[in-house]
């Protein structure tokens, strides 16, 4: 649906946002275990 696909692309947009920080986030749990 066309609603479905709007959320979703604001969804991957904001994702493309933090992913940086995300990144860092991963980075440091994997270095902690």
């Amino acid at each position: 649906s066309i609603k479905g696909f709007q959320r979703d692309t604001v969804y991957y947009s904001i994702l493309d946002t933090e992913w940086p920080a995300v990144k860092v986030r991963l980075a440091g749990g994997a270095a902690e275990s």
